[in-house]
């Protein structure tokens, strides 16, 4: 799975590097969990993002103990 952050809009856009997920092989399936999720906002995502509005979808591995911690 590929990441990035959007932020502005029109030429004022600005977009972060491409940020990839790895499938977790401990998760279900060989999927996504909480680990890889943490994982990319780690490697750049929050940086990013600094302390501006940060929105996700509610999926399970964005709203598990782990990273709300």
């Amino acid at each position: 799975m590929i990441w990035a952050l959007i932020k502005g809009t029109g030429t004022t856009a600005k977009c972060s590097e491409l940020i990839i997920i790895e499938c977790n092989p401990k998760s279900k399936r060989n999927g996504y969990s909480a680990v890889s999720y943490m994982e990319a906002l780690d490697k750049g995502l929050l940086l990013i993002c600094n302390s501006e509005l940060f929105m996700q979808d509610n999926a399970s591995v964005h709203t598990a103990h782990a990273v709300r911690a």
